[in-house]
């Protein structure tokens, strides 16, 4: 898609997505749509939160072509209760509530 105008709308109507390490895959997070992510790039593979133990699936830089059809053809072919439970494990970060977690922080130094 290209020059996309409502994104969140597009997202939400997906069950799961392939994205990279940046911003949209903590929006695919808050949406519970479990993504498979790839970096573009060393700045992006700091992004420690984006890892298979928050409901991710990360394959690092450059993953082959091979790699990437077998983890979209797992996804697709995964029981509902398994896409749920990656769906559950991504809705319980509190990533909404982030600013005010991060200002209550720096308040309490």
């Amino acid at each position: 898609c290209f020059d996309v105008e409502n994104m969140p709308e597009l997202m939400s109507e997906c069950d799961i997505a392939l994205t990279s390490r940046g911003r949209t895959a903590y929006e695919l997070a808050i949406l519970g749509i479990p993504p498979i992510v790839l970096s573009q790039n060393a700045r992006e593979e700091g992004h420690g939160f984006v890892c298979d133990e928050n409901g991710f699936m990360y394959m690092g830089t450059n993953p082959s072509d091979h790699m990437i059809e077998s983890a979209l053809d797992m996804y697709i072919t995964m029981p509902k209760e398994d896409r749920l439970g990656l769906q559950n494990k991504l809705l319980q970060s509190d990533l909404k509530n982030g600013r005010k977690r991060v200002i209550r922080l720096i308040q309490n130094l």
